[in-house]
């Protein structure tokens, strides 16, 4: 069976290694002129930075035998928060908002709609939660499953005794108040995840060469588009019209799904900015929590969503996640953000990246992408999981649907 894979991220990636060891006769394509997606490492003069906060799970990397070089460590990750709050709360197991107070979740709390209205069951908290998320987008179009990627799917009250009682309540609670790890099981051990020990850049190199190794086809710097009217899969790819079985779609969806589905993507993207660099002391003892290690920040003081630390090439690193909030003294932003979380404050800044998130979903875009793929598949296009957060969720999504097609 020939399969074209559009889209060489990870999931992209990881889907044509499975089809291949399949027995499939795959081609994998991308825009791009390598591999990797969004975790491609910023190179900096030599030096590599990770690009934002990203780690890899246990699960499908093991099953392909691709963790070679990659460090296993406990997932540690801490929480600032403001909002509202009558001092600044930091927190370690915690990577939601902890706020001041008791927990109150409104009785007609709405689970299943928009992020306003399950933001709005947060009681007397609500409106600084709200204040705060709007940076994201229209909280009052947004699917309420957007939420996860701004860490607000639930929140954490560290001065309700009572806390865990109420999370066990009902489902609603339970689906919307945080309990860290340490005081919900205290005897489990702390969840494992992998980086790459030289970066991200040379860990792609390896699962391209196994890529070539299983008799994938890269074909890099190349878009694809999908010939519309056709009961056969063609693309037309640099011009030229090729013919495939089946095509597993792991790229931006929205030309796909309005061509084939009538269906209309029109969220904007998250205007952002990463800011990555280096701390002048290399001393690990200067630092207050083990390494990698990253806060998510709940300010609406500062642009700063995420601060990443980290060792790569024998160098204390650091890459930081803002709002892009133009004309701010960004050094100074900086500075403030590490004094408050007890890091060194003398760093040089090696680069500053504008990107543009596209994470957003409406509801109405969600239930139609989720109805699309009876369609999408009638055409022989694979959907790649789009609806999903995580990258090892988007990959099982994928190859729910592999097994199927090779025969």
């Amino acid at each position: 069976m020939k399969v074209a894979v559009v889209g060489a991220g990870f999931s992209g990636c990881i889907s044509a290694l499975l089809l291949a060891r399949k027995g499939a006769e795959v081609t994998l394509f991308d825009t791009q002129t390598s591999i990797g997606g969004v975790l491609r490492d910023i190179a900096v003069e030599g030096q590599r930075y990770f690009n934002g906060c990203h780690y890899l799970q246990h699960g499908w990397l093991d099953l392909l035998e691709l963790t070679q070089g990659l460090l296993v460590f406990p997932h540690e990750y801490g929480a600032l928060t403001t909002l509202g709050n009558k001092r600044a709360r930091l927190l370690d197991d915690c990577a939601q908002p902890a706020l001041d107070g008791l927990a109150q979740i409104n009785a007609n709390a709405i689970l299943d709609g928009t992020a306003l209205q399950r933001l709005s069951a947060y009681g007397p908290h609500a409106t600084n939660l709200i204040a705060w998320a709007s940076s994201f987008g229209n909280l009052a179009i947004l699917d309420q499953r957007c939420l996860l990627h701004m860490q607000l799917s639930r929140i954490f009250f560290p001065e309700d005794i009572n806390l865990l009682n109420k999370k066990k309540a009902d489902v609603t609670s339970d689906q919307m108040i945080a309990v860290p790890r340490r005081i919900r099981q205290p005897e489990s051990p702390i969840e494992l995840a992998m980086l790459p020990h030289d970066g991200f850049n040379p860990f792609l190199d390896q699962i391209e060469l196994a890529l070539k190794n299983a008799g994938v086809k890269l074909k890099m710097n190349s878009p694809v588009k999908l010939i519309s009217g056709e009961t056969a899969v063609q693309l037309n790819i640099c011009g030229q019209i090729q013919l495939f079985d089946k095509v597993v779609w792991a790229s931006n969806p929205t030309r796909l799904l309005k061509m084939v589905c009538d269906v209309r993507l029109k969220t904007p993207p998250i205007n952002m900015e990463l800011f990555v660099g280096r701390f002048k002391s290399n001393k690990f003892i200067s630092y207050p929590v083990p390494l990698p290690y990253y806060w998510q920040i709940f300010d609406v003081a500062t642009p700063v969503v995420r601060v990443y630390v980290y060792s790569l090439q024998d160098r204390i690193s650091f890459s930081v996640e803002t709002f892009n909030r133009p004309g701010q003294n960004q050094h100074q932003v900086l500075l403030n953000i590490f004094h408050s979380l007890g890091l060194p404050t003398e760093f040089e800044i090696a680069a500053r990246v504008k990107q543009l998130r596209h994470l957003n979903f409406s509801i109405t875009e969600m239930n139609e992408m989720q109805a699309s793929n009876a369609t999408l598949l009638e055409r022989g296009i694979i959907p790649g999981g789009w609806c999903h957060f995580g990258r090892e969720e988007k990959i099982t999504n994928i190859n729910s649907y592999l097994d199927k097609i090779i025969l």
